[in-house]
């Protein structure tokens, strides 16, 4: 074992020691020391809507130069990236082909949030890049009822989704720069649901609706990113004011 923590040509012999009686010197010999295998990623976008696609960028380093030539793979697994889980080949690519030096590229569809990785096989082991997250938006649809309510009276929202979702849901309206919780409720294995909420201060607020926490209904690792959508306004009347 010769420790090393720099790169090139390293010299090295040894000699024996015996009850501090020191033998002969070996011959010279000469390690060259190189860097280890690396693959590094990118992405285009962390989050995306569900069922669109995202690009993730690898390149691959072979004794600290960029490698060309080399099948690359993507790997996901369907949990998170701090849950335990097997990683499945969704794609393969060679660095260098149609990209720059020891790049490759990847369109990655996403379903649903989960964790990648990159590999190369290497001659003596299995390189992976350091696991990363591409998250999936649910696709929403969204319409108020009422858009000019007395104060304290409610007004509601109709969601629909493209997928059952499991999570929390909340109707915020906007104070200044700060978003405040008129309405927080959970559902579960829903594709429709109903959410209303009620203003005590008059004004006019602009609204959205914050889906947030979203998992899979029984073994809880994220299946969603967190996603918000505007709501448009709503003018709170205050039915006490005298006009």
């Amino acid at each position: 074992f010769i420790p090393c923590t720099a790169t090139g040509a390293v010299a090295w012999r040894v000699r024996s020691n015996i009850s501090n009686v020191e033998g002969r010197f070996s011959d010279l010999r000469v390690v060259n020391i190189t860097s280890a295998p690396k693959l590094r990623y990118g992405l285009s976008a962390p989050a995306v809507a569900a069922g669109s696609t995202t690009t993730v960028e690898g390149q691959l380093l072979l004794a600290g130069a960029a490698s060309n030539g080399k099948t690359v793979q993507l790997q996901r697994k369907t949990t998170n990236c701090n849950v335990g889980g097997a990683y499945r080949q969704v794609a393969a690519g060679v660095t260098g082909k149609n990209t720059s030096q020891g790049m490759v590229k990847f369109k990655a569809k996403v379903a649903l949030s989960s964790c990648y990785r990159l590999a190369y096989a290497g001659s003596s082991a299995v390189v992976y890049s350091a696991p990363f997250a591409i998250g999936a938006r649910p696709v929403l649809k969204a319409k108020v009822n009422r858009r000019t309510v007395r104060n304290g009276v409610a007004f509601c929202t109709t969601v629909s989704s493209k997928t059952a979702l499991t999570g929390r849901t909340q109707v915020q309206y906007k104070v200044g720069k700060k978003w405040v919780v008129a309405r927080n409720s959970t559902i579960r294995s829903k594709k429709a649901f109903r959410q209303c909420a009620a203003i005590a201060a008059s004004g006019t607020y602009p609204l959205r609706l914050a889906v947030l926490g979203l998992h899979h209904p029984t073994q809880g690792y994220a299946t969603y990113a967190d996603t918000y959508l505007s709501l448009g306004k709503v003018r709170v009347n205050n039915v006490f004011k005298k006009l």
